[in-house]
């Protein structure tokens, strides 16, 4: 959970770099910090979907397929 409060708070920052046109650097960093717990976020979503909703569903949103 801490990894993705990271996350959450990662994208609003990035864009704050990008709109005071800081470094891209330092806005790619910090969006690729926002990415990474986000994406686990919602594989773990895919998957308590895929288990509440059947194997027709489930396998085309599981990334297990």
């Amino acid at each position: 959970m801490r990894w993705l409060r990271l996350g959450l708070v990662a994208v609003p920052v990035s864009w704050l770099l990008a709109g005071v046109h800081a470094s891209p650097l330092a806005v790619f960093l910090m969006a690729s910090l926002a990415v990474v717990p986000l994406a686990a976020e919602m594989g773990e979503a895919t998957e308590a979907l895929a288990e509440r909703t059947g194997p027709a569903v489930g396998g085309l949103t599981d990334r297990h397929g």
